[in-house]
């Protein structure tokens, strides 16, 4: 009987990891899905920076 109990004591646990992950992934999804249209990426423009940024250390 005990080691039922531990059993299903286990599998809660693990169901309850389930959930907060998947909540977490929902959470995340919702954050994108609000951000907006994407935005064209400028590889160059974004070289720049980091070239500026390293420069100023």
């Amino acid at each position: 009987m005990f080691h039922c109990l531990r059993t299903l004591s286990a599998a809660l646990a693990l169901m309850r990891e389930h959930d907060e992950s998947l909540a977490a992934i929902r959470a995340a999804i919702d954050e994108v899905e609000a951000s907006g249209e994407p935005q064209p990426f400028d590889s160059a423009a974004f070289l720049e920076e980091m070239h500026r940024r390293s420069a100023l250390k």
